[in-house]
C-alpha cells in the first residue's frame, strides 16, 4: 500500500502539465463559478436599473444569456447528453437575438 507522500508526490507528477492537484482544480473550478454568478447578478442589477430608467438593456441580456450558452455548450460537447444542448441552443437563441435587438433598436 502506498503512503500518502507517495500518493501525493504521484498525483503531482501525474498533474505536472497544469501544476495542479485534485483538490486544486476544484477549487478553481469554484472559483470561476462564484466569479461568474457574481458577474451575472451584478449585469442583472444593471439590467433592472436600465429598464427603471426606461433605457434599453439589450446588451445586458445579451451577456447574461452568452455566459450560460458557452457553458452548457461545453457541457454538451464533453457528455453528448440532450440535457446540456438544449437550454445551450435556448441560451444561444437568446444571446443571438438580444445582440440583433441591441444594434437594431438600441
Amino acid at each position: 500500500m502506498m503512503k500518502k507522500e507517495e500518493l501525493l508526490a504521484k498525483s503531482r507528477a501525474e498533474n505536472k502539465l497544469y501544476g495542479t492537484d485534485e483538490r486544486e482544480d476544484h477549487e478553481l473550478g469554484f472559483a470561476f463559478g462564484l466569479g461568474a454568478c457574481i458577474s451575472l447578478t451584478v449585469c442583472f442589477l444593471f439590467c433592472i436599473v436600465a429598464l427603471v430608467r426606461g433605457e434599453h438593456a439589450f446588451q445586458y441580456g445579451a451577456i447574461m444569456c452568452a455566459f450560460p450558452a458557452g457553458m452548457f455548450w461545453h457541457m454538451f460537447s464533453i457528455t453528448k447528453r440532450k440535457n446540456e444542448c438544449i437550454p445551450a441552443l435556448l441560451c444561444s437563441v437568446l444571446a443571438v437575438a438580444s445582440i440583433v435587438a441591441f444594434f437594431l433598436l438600441g
